[in-house]
């Protein structure tokens, strides 16, 4: 694996001058008012300023933008992923500390990084976490497709991984009932139109000549995304070192989909065959698609696009679990 592009754990015990704010997504998966009490009781004793609950996209932005000014040091998100990437946008290339408590339900980023998937325990870490101050500089992603332009957390999907999460959220009473096994069921019923009539995705690295694929995925950093307990990590040897992964299948057969599914899921490379195909972008994964291709990052659909730019993008300060290396690769499990 590549040696991370950051300053690595810092701290000390010494809290820096300001305070805390907390940000709240209402409607994230684990997100219930005895947990919302038990976060702000903990950071409480790390000088917690103000509770912000999301009404809408933009408004975490503002108030965290006006804590900033009022010298906060850190700010903690209780939510899942994409509230995360908001928190993670507004504070990019600052001195002030995120922390990620997994209140969605997967938390890519938050678990990548060391937190346990199980809520109730990462609170139960958080008050030695915040007087071990023990802090990793991380670089995140930066996609353009449409009207989007924004960071990302973790993963980029274009093709079949995309389109599978556009099922999965225009379905969000099967989401409910089968959590993760939506996700399944979704990809088998995309993963067959898919191999019927796949799109062109013409994948330009770096500037270099394009090269055809049907379905992409990319990374900034390890793994992917999480199956239950299991890491699924489609893009080995990807870190938070400022470069893209990305693997790519140019047949979108149901064999090939299931073969890669199923080495992932059981923590094997699928290798490389004259399917697969992949490598890292130091600078930008261009991609052009016809017809028009979903995409998604970190669990959010962002509509069907004809052209998705990936590049490495800011850099986040973030607080570690005492004992967490971010660079060690993806955790066993929790």
């Amino acid at each position: 694996m590549r040696p991370a592009a950051a300053d690595p754990a810092t701290g000390g015990g010494s809290r820096p001058a300001g305070g805390t704010l907390l940000v709240v997504n209402p409607w994230a998966t684990k997100v219930v008012p005895n947990v919302r009490a038990r976060a702000t009781r903990a950071l409480a004793a790390d000088g917690l300023l103000d509770v912000v609950v999301t009404r809408e996209k933009g408004h975490a932005r503002r108030r965290i933008i006006e804590a900033v000014d009022e010298g906060v040091h850190t700010v903690a998100c209780l939510g899942g992923d994409g509230v995360l990437a908001e928190v993670a946008d507004t504070l990019a290339e600052t001195d002030v500390t995120v922390v990620p408590l997994p209140g969605g339900g997967t938390n890519v980023f938050a678990r990548a990084v060391g937190w346990p998937s199980s809520l109730e325990r990462a609170l139960t870490l958080l008050p030695t976490a915040l007087a071990a101050r023990a802090t990793a500089r991380l670089r995140i992603g930066w996609i353009h497709a449409g009207e989007h332009r924004r960071v990302f957390m973790m993963n980029a999907g274009v093709g079949i991984d995309a389109e599978t999460v556009h099922w999965v959220e225009g379905h969000t009473g099967l989401k409910r009932r089968l959590r993760q096994g939506s996700f399944i069921l979704g990809a088998w019923r995309v993963g067959v139109r898919y191999a019927r009539r796949p799109p062109r995705i013409d994948i330009a690295v770096d500037g270099a000549d394009p090269v055809t694929a049907a379905t992409v995925v990319a990374t900034c950093g390890r793994p992917y995304t999480f199956l239950g307990t299991r890491p699924l990590d489609l893009v080995p040897g990807a870190a938070f070192d400022g470069a893209i992964a990305w693997r790519a299948l140019t047949r979108a057969s149901v064999n090939e989909i299931a073969r890669v599914a199923i080495s992932s899921a059981a923590g094997r490379d699928p290798g490389s065959d004259s399917a697969l195909i992949g490598g890292v972008a130091l600078r930008s994964l261009t991609m052009t698609a016809d017809p028009v291709t979903a995409v998604q990052t970190d669990g959010e659909p962002l509509g069907w696009h004809s052209r998705i730019e990936l590049r490495p993008g800011p850099s986040i300060r973030v607080l570690l679990p005492s004992g967490s290396d971010a660079w060690s690769g993806p955790p066993a499990g929790d």
